[in-house]
């Protein structure tokens, strides 16, 4: 069964890789991370007020807590998706130019913020307890409707903003910094990824991508996570290497995969022991996550039966309906789902002076549930509704 399981990925992978179709298991990654950044957030609110002293076993929550890691994960496929097509292009150019490229991206990614900014504030309008600031994870959404707060929404700029990074839906500030690294992307690391060919452009790109980040946060600006450039580009690189063979990988599949996953996981064991900041804590362990993403990313482009049989599995679970069903809907689930377990934590839950673990399993639940309705309801009318049946066919890249 597990032999049948791999095969049948195997060949079904070559099949949408050849006809540049999406990718299964890139639906599943990014179903996996918003799931985990959704439960990130869950457990926040769960651990923000609840009644008596958690459980000795509730120690064990704590693998909830990197829910910064669900989005490093979403920046390294986002640059992978972004540069499987200009690769595959002699001219690494961008389908229908730089216009067309705008165009696709604002038809992605408009519709689903506009109404997403929306229907926040006419949910905070209409739940008081959002309105007040609570001692909860909350706080950091308000004001809502400061000018400052509302101009930076409508440019796209607040994420560099300490006052308005986070305010009227935290989650959404990261729509900024990808939309501001699409404009990287196009007038910056493609145009010196064409220079460079022939000398290595990928480690040019990322060299320029590393440079950058440490002059920001040299400044002092390594709140704002300018990282995140880093990540994009790795998985740039991530995407020109899936192109062809990789020697350097060819019978060491499934053991480059397994240092990657057990180097995240010495880093999270120890990130405390050695980094004393809270920024460079978030720093090493996202990109360690990066490098492991891109990796896997890498591994599931080059993996094969007989070089690989785990990465395929990995794959394969990835390529579920379940969790290519949250990838599809991911974009929905991350825009909506902080108000609404904010206002059912907020409205109901602290009310019943829970334990928080109980706490924690009525979010997951009851928040869980209608998050997840929502969103798909909100993809359906906010994302597919605005894309052309081929988009809407591969609408992950």
């Amino acid at each position: 069964m597990a032999r049948q399981a791999e095969t049948s990925f195997a060949s079904s992978e070559q099949r949408v890789g050849a006809g540049g179709r999406r990718l299964a298991y890139i639906d599943g990654m990014r179903g996996v991370s918003a799931a985990y950044v959704v439960l990130f957030h869950m457990y926040q609110f769960a651990n923000a007020r609840f009644a008596g002293t958690p459980p000795t076993w509730w120690k064990a929550s704590t693998v909830f807590n990197y829910g910064d890691c669900g989005v490093a994960v979403f920046i390294v496929v986002s640059g992978y998706c972004l540069m499987l097509p200009v690769v595959a292009n002699e001219g690494l150019e961008l389908k229908g130019g730089r216009r067309r490229f705008a165009l696709r991206r604002l038809r992605r990614l408009g519709p689903g913020y506009v109404a997403a900014l929306v229907g926040s504030s006419i949910l905070i309008l209409l739940v008081p307890s959002l309105r007040h600031r609570s001692g909860t994870t909350w706080d950091a959404s308000l004001p809502a409707f400061g000018v400052g707060t509302i101009v930076a929404h409508v440019l796209l700029v607040y994420n560099w903003s300490r006052t308005w990074r986070y305010e009227i839906d935290t989650p959404m500030w990261t729509v900024a910094l990808e939309v501001q690294i699409y404009a990287v992307f196009v007038f910056g690391l493609l145009p010196l990824w064409r220079r460079t060919i022939g000398r290595r452009p990928n480690v040019v790109v990322v060299g320029a991508c590393a440079l950058v980040t440490v002059v920001l946060m040299a400044v002092g600006l390594s709140w704002a996570q300018p990282w995140m450039l880093l990540l994009f580009a790795l998985g740039m690189c991530a995407a020109e290497a899936s192109a062809r063979p990789v020697g350097w990988m060819r019978g060491h599949v499934d053991l480059l995969v397994l240092a990657a996953l057990a180097a995240t996981v010495v880093t999270f064991s120890l990130e405390r022991r050695f980094l004393h900041s809270y920024d460079s804590v978030v720093f090493v362990r996202e990109v360690v996550v990066g490098i492991a993403a891109a990796l896997l990313l890498l591994a599931l482009r080059q993996a094969s039966p007989a070089d690989g049989r785990l990465t395929l599995r990995i794959g394969a679970a990835l390529s579920t309906r379940p969790l290519t069903w949250l990838g599809e809907i991911s974009y929905s689930l991350y825009l909506v789902h902080f108000p609404i377990i904010g206002a059912i934590a907020l409205t109901w839950v602290y009310g019943g002076r829970f334990g928080v673990p109980e706490n924690f399993a009525l979010i997951v639940v009851v928040g869980g549930a209608v998050s997840l309705a929502g969103a798909a309801a909100f993809h359906r009318l906010f994302e597919r509704s605005y894309l052309s049946p081929r988009q809407s066919a591969i609408a992950g890249t």
